[in-house]
């Protein structure tokens, strides 16, 4: 399969995977990737073409492709590398987000704020402010430029979900998480104040 940031949505790889094979990718572009398999309990090492290991995970498993270029997607059935003859469908997708490393501040939201709190007035693009989220729900993050783009990741910076402000996130988990803050989709920075809110 040939992938790139367009991919958006799950690419099947092949429809017949064994636990025991691998399948060769062709990346063409930088991010992240989520790569998955129809048995759930699966476990995904991703490999260069000479079976360097890039990272390894159990399905559905999302790492960071820092080059373009060929790899291979190895199924098998745990981390023990046990293998299986039965079929599996395997897909890949981009995960679309910008990372930023450069952290600012810090928030605590949980579901009794009812009113939007504001987490700071001077953020600039390309930073990011660590969030303990402590209720689920709903969550409505804005900043006070309407073109900025927003990310939600965890807190190895692997994105969750992302897009224009606001942004309505689905918290289902209360724990630590990361909001991204960049002046468009191209993960463009911008030295100017900017509020954000949650």
């Amino acid at each position: 399969a040939t992938v790139s940031s367009t991919n958006t949505s799950p690419v099947t790889i092949t429809t017949c995977n064994f636990a025991s094979e691998y399948a060769t990718l062709t990346i063409n572009s930088t991010g992240f990737y989520t790569f998955g398999s129809s048995i759930t309990t699966d476990y995904i090492t991703i490999t260069d073409p000479s079976n360097n290991v890039v990272d390894h995970g159990p399905t559905p498993f999302t790492t960071s492709i820092d080059s373009i270029g060929t790899y291979r997607m190895h199924i098998t059935v745990d981390s023990s590398c046990t293998t299986s003859s039965g079929c599996r469908a395997t897909t890949v997708f981009y995960l679309p987000g910008c990372i930023s490393t450069t952290s600012f501040g810090s928030a605590t939201i949980g579901s009794s704020n009812t009113t939007p709190q504001t987490f700071g007035t001077c953020w600039y693009a390309g930073e990011y402010a660590p969030l303990s989220v402590t209720g689920l729900g709903t969550y409505e993050f804005s900043s006070s430029i309407s073109t900025d783009y927003l990310t939600l990741s965890d807190t190895n910076g692997v994105p969750i979900i992302s897009g224009t402000t606001p942004l309505l996130v689905q918290i289902n988990t209360a724990t630590n998480y990361q909001l991204h803050v960049f002046s468009d989709n191209n993960c463009s920075t911008q030295n100017s104040c900017r509020a954000l809110s949650g």
